[in-house]
């Protein structure tokens, strides 16, 4: 019987592929989404954590500032001493006439000339030369303010935008903490400095009586290059952007102020999550993936955003690394199971079923339903041996299962037509020599009521030149015929012929 385009060894082997493999595909391809975006995600936040270390580094080094202003006070009290000085000069006034006073002056602060008197008194005195040292110390410092107990200046490093600070948040801040408290502001534009800084802010006392306020503008982007970043030849970066999506600072080596610029998008997205992270792209068209995290003050909309970010192919080529290794290494696990798998259904299934179809085309091959001719004896014998082996493997099938019994009663009647068989042809074999010997005496008895001598006409005794002779050849076409004929003389000239057919050949 001929074969389809696949056999059953085929379609197990497809069976064994769809069932391994299908589960496997869809499992890979759930993993490739699922946890490849978990993969994803959690590297987005590990990028944003490096964003807010960035951001409590810059705190950490504007508190640093904060503790070594306070520090220089104490041990160059001058601005202390100035403030309690300044302070006296208005011991006796009232609250509204100092404040009167005060905003009269801050009026005319603006329009002051270098040389003004008043603009002097408040840059060339003890405490602003203090702080002018301090200053040249520290190269982040950008500004030192200090005020006195009402919020007037009286001290500082270089002119201000306004002399009275008592209506600023700083100053109110400054003015409410108690005796050795240091506040740090949010990152904001200082316009007396004109530069991004964050602002330390601490009182200065008398005693347990507030003195004045002191207010260190820390300058962000000179305070970001002496934290120092190694992660550039790896593709790392951290910057800091402003809410128009400038780019304040940056760890790139060649980078200049206010030359980048971040998408509109990208800054919507950090202005309205305020801290996460995202994939975006600004800098030579070079995707990122970027943690950020927004400096606003409480309740307020981001002065600047805080970013750490990586090349993306960096990011994503370990991760596609591992998915195409535990691909690897799940199809090597699939092809071992289902060549596992095939083995045991060959050995258990396809094998013994193998060894049924052997057996039973051997049984076959043993049928007949003629008489051998001669010269086939030797196949036939060898056909035989065949068919015995067959049935001794099928014999042999031990798999304990509904195989196992199909082949058993297989065996049985395999076993019993080969008996039959084997009966039966001897049987055959018998009568056939019966039937031999019976046909031969036929022929025998056929032959001898032919005639075997025939007379001459006419007889040899009579002179002439014309004489019939007669013999004969006869050959049935099997081992008897139904043919008969004879010659009689009929006188010394004529003779007569029978021919008789009885079997109509």
């Amino acid at each position: 019987m001929a074969k389809g385009v696949l056999g059953l060894q085929g379609k197990f082997i497809v069976a064994l592929l769809v069932a391994a493999a299908l589960p496997f595909l869809v499992g890979l391809a759930v993993f490739e989404t699922v946890g490849y975006r978990h993969l994803l995600e959690e590297r987005g936040r590990y990028h944003q954590m490096e964003a807010l270390t960035l951001v409590r580094a810059l705190d950490q080094a504007a508190d640093a500032v904060g503790g070594q202003i306070q520090t220089w006070l104490s041990a160059q009290p001058a601005l202390v001493g100035f403030a309690i000085t300044k302070n006296k000069e208005t011991a006796g006034m009232a609250a509204e006439d100092i404040r009167r006073e005060t905003l009269r002056l801050d009026e005319l602060w603006a329009s002051l000339p270098s040389e003004d008197p008043m603009l002097r008194s408040v840059l060339e005195n003890p405490g602003s030369a203090s702080l002018a040292r301090f200053r040249s110390l520290h190269p982040a410092v950008a500004e030192i303010l200090a005020t006195d107990a009402h919020g007037r200046l009286i001290s500082a490093t270089g002119k201000s935008s306004d002399l009275d600070q008592a209506d600023e948040d700083w100053w109110q801040k400054g003015a409410a903490m108690g005796k050795g408290g240091i506040w740090t502001d949010v990152l904001r534009f200082d316009a007396s400095s004109d530069v991004f800084s964050q602002d330390v802010v601490l009182p200065l006392y008398d005693g347990e009586t507030l003195a004045g306020v002191v207010k260190v503008s820390v300058d962000v982007t000179s305070l970001f290059a002496q934290l120092g970043f190694d992660g550039e030849a790896a593709g790392e970066r951290w910057e800091i952007v402003l809410p128009d999506g400038w780019v304040l600072a940056s760890s790139r080596s060649d980078f200049q102020p206010r030359t980048d610029q971040f998408p509109t998008e990208t800054v919507s997205l950090m202005t309205k999550q305020g801290r996460g992270w995202t994939v975006t792209g600004y800098h030579h068209g070079e995707d990122r993936m970027t943690g950020f995290v927004a400096l606003a003050p409480e309740g307020g909309n981001p002065n600047a955003y805080v970013l750490f970010s990586s090349r993306r192919d960096d990011v994503v080529a370990p991760l596609q690394k591992d998915f195409l290794w535990l691909g690897i290494a799940g199809a090597s696990l699939l092809l071992l199971c289902a060549l596992t798998g095939f083995y045991l259904i060959h050995s258990g299934i396809l094998a013994p079923l193998a060894a049924l179809g052997n057996a039973a085309r051997s049984i076959s091959a043993t049928a007949r339903l003629h008489h051998p001719v001669h010269g086939d004896e030797s196949r036939i014998a060898l056909q035989r041996e065949q068919a015995e082996d067959d049935l001794r493997k099928i014999e042999a099938i031990r798999t304990g299962d509904e195989v196992e019994a199909l082949a058993g009663d297989l065996a049985v009647m395999t076993s019993r037509v080969l008996r039959y068989q084997r009966e039966l042809e001897t049987e055959v074999a018998a009568k056939t020599a019966v039937i031999r010997e019976d046909l031969e005496m036929a022929r025998e008895f056929q032959n001898a009521l032919m005639p075997s001598h025939y007379p001459e006409v006419p007889s040899s005794s009579t002179e002439t030149r014309l004489r019939l002779k007669f013999s004969h050849f006869y050959q049935p076409a099997s081992t008897v015929g139904g043919d008969f004929f004879d010659l009689i003389e009929l006188d010394n000239g004529r003779a007569g012929i029978l021919i008789a057919d009885v079997m109509g050949h």
